[in-house]
């Protein structure tokens, strides 16, 4: 129970970091250009880890939270870390007042 209390502290933390520096800028821009998949995970600056999770997905699919979180909702098991985090991040950008100070969700806590 502990653990479980800890995580669940971290990750408001975590999420308050996010919203404290992102805010709007986690919604979906529909209008926006993103790089591929493909040219983000051929990037020389991308982390390994990054490339391993990218290199599993459509060279040629849009790098940007809501593609990518379709595809993770296609594949049947578990979620792996990488997936975990990128589905909860698009959650954030589906949602952002989950996250946002003085709204109803966060206050009601």
């Amino acid at each position: 129970a502990h653990n479980e209390h800890t995580y669940q502290h971290r990750m408001a933390e975590m999420l308050h970091f996010i919203s404290d520096r992102a805010g709007d800028r986690l919604l979906a821009h529909p209008d926006k250009e993103y790089l591929t998949v493909g040219e983000v995970s051929q990037r020389p600056d991308t982390p390994h880890e990054l490339r391993a999770f990218l290199d599993m997905l459509p060279a040629d699919m849009p790098f940007n939270l809501q593609e990518i979180g379709k595809k993770m909702l296609e594949r049947e098991g578990n979620l792996t870390e990488s997936e975990a985090i990128f589905m909860m991040l698009k959650e954030i950008a589906d949602n952002p007042r989950i996250v946002l100070k003085d709204s109803p969700q966060t206050t009601a806590r």
